[in-house]
């Protein structure tokens, strides 16, 4: 778990909760790591948000911190990617902790924690499905 003081007494927290591997028809396998995102301050944060991520899209929110903050991130290891046994527990366990890591040293700094990468990490797929759902439904595709 990677919890992070913030400015006002809060704590912002990012937790791999779990990691699955996908298998889906005509794609190759992968691992789906399950993020919990909560807000702690005088009260718990009884809904926290949870989200699922992929080594590729915690790669590219780390690649386009590296470009905007290249000094912010020196210290930051992140975990290399490998041709064989993705699938092994060790691996994924490893790669757990190394994002939240990362995630941890992004909450601490305000330039990263404010960035325009970690909101489109944060928020998409899913924002980009909501959208393309709203435009079938405008375009009358659904019935409701």
């Amino acid at each position: 778990m990677t919890q992070i003081s913030g400015g006002e007494k809060k704590n912002l927290v990012f937790e791999i909760i779990s990691a699955r591997i996908q298998e889906e028809v005509n794609e190759r396998k992968y691992v789906i790591y399950n993020l919990q995102v909560r807000h702690l301050s005088g009260n718990d944060d009884l809904r926290p948000s949870l989200i699922e991520r992929r080594y590729s899209q915690f790669l590219n929110l780390y690649n386009s911190l590296k470009i905007e903050y290249p000094e912010l991130l020196v210290s930051i290891d992140f975990p290399k990617k490998v041709l064989l046994g993705n699938f092994d527990n060790d691996l994924i366990s490893t790669r757990s902790i190394g994002f939240e890591t990362l995630l941890k040293h992004i909450a601490a700094n305000s330039l990263l924690r404010n960035s325009k990468s970690l909101v489109i990490f944060l928020q998409e797929p899913e924002v980009t499905q909501a959208k393309e759902l709203m435009a079938k439904n405008l375009h009358g595709q659904f019935p409701y």
